[in-house]
């Protein structure tokens, strides 16, 4: 069994969570610590942060846990080689977003710099209590409608594909054979939102490609990737 039950909620297997841990380690390096969840609801999801290096000079942090069920995904669906029944979520955030981890522990100022990982964790939670399923280019309205991380506020997020990543990454074989995708979370502004609505995740993908800064993950001093101006997300 991949699979292990706690009070009111499901968790991933130590067999289970020992091959992702080893499958993210391969693509994204070592990482120091897992981000224990002390209080659970639905699944038991734990963090893997992926400390800056020179190759890869931002954190990544990885959802843990929300593999433990599968999600309600319909059976005509095939974006990917199989059908997505389990996935789990990640964030990149810059470098000098925090220190280190123990930046997390300092009274306000940490439960600031830990809100947009707690979001991630919310998002991979939310799947499972709404029954419903996640794939590429979805997008998401955070749980208190916005997301306020400094001068930056971002409504929504969208999921799509890791972009800046080794193409393995994106799935991870279970202990049962199939596979856990991957999927990237990318806080968007309303201009971007309301784009997305009005066009398709393909066209706000392509803003994100053609724009002079990388666009994936939380970055909360980029500019706007229809526009390229920096007042429409810090203000």
């Amino acid at each position: 069994m991949g699979v292990s039950k706690g009070a009111g909620w499901e968790c991933l297997s130590e067999a289970e969570m020992e091959r992702f841990e080893a499958h993210c380690a391969r693509h994204l390096g070592p990482f120091e610590m897992v981000i224990h969840e002390v209080i659970s609801e639905v699944v038991h999801i734990d963090l893997l942060p992926f400390a800056p290096t020179e190759a890869r000079p931002n954190w990544v942090f990885v959802t843990m846990g929300m593999s433990a069920l599968k999600m309600k995904t319909p059976r005509r669906f095939g974006l990917f080689s199989a059908t997505p029944e389990y996935g789990e979520l990640m964030m990149v955030a810059p470098a000098d977003w925090i220190g280190d981890l123990d930046d997390f522990q300092k009274g306000e100022q940490g439960e600031r710099l830990f809100r947009p990982f707690g979001a991630l964790k919310s998002i991979a939670r939310y799947v499972h209590q709404c029954e419903t399923y996640f794939t590429h280019g979805h997008t998401i309205a955070w749980a208190d409608d916005t997301m306020d991380a400094g001068a930056a506020r971002f409504p929504a997020a969208i999921l799509h594909r890791p972009v800046r990543f080794p193409k393995g990454l994106a799935a991870s074989r279970r202990v049962d054979g199939a596979n856990t995708h991957l999927l990237s979370i990318t806080p968007i502004i309303q201009a971007e939102l309301d784009f997305k609505l009005s066009h398709n995740s393909e066209a706000l993908f392509a803003k994100f490609a053609a724009a002079e800064f990388p666009v994936e993950g939380f970055s909360p001093h980029r500019a706007c990737s229809l526009t390229g101006r920096r007042g429409e997300i810090e203000g």
